[in-house]
């Protein structure tokens, strides 16, 4: 925490935590928002790849 600003950004993190133990946790997310979720990941993942086989190729000298 900030002693200037007090600002704390973990505060109400418990009541978040408390209220997804409650409600049933992830099991209650829409199947939009699964392939959302999914289709974020497989970008970031080939984004990963491009850049990894560009540092390899790189690497090579191609």
């Amino acid at each position: 925490m900030s002693a200037l600003t007090g600002n704390d950004w973990n505060a109400d993190r418990g009541d978040t935590v408390a209220e997804m133990a409650s409600t049933g946790g992830f099991e209650n997310i829409s199947i939009a928002e699964k392939v959302a979720a999914i289709r974020d990941t497989l970008i970031v993942l080939s984004m990963q790849l491009v850049f990894r086989l560009t540092m390899f190729l790189r690497h090579l000298n191609y």
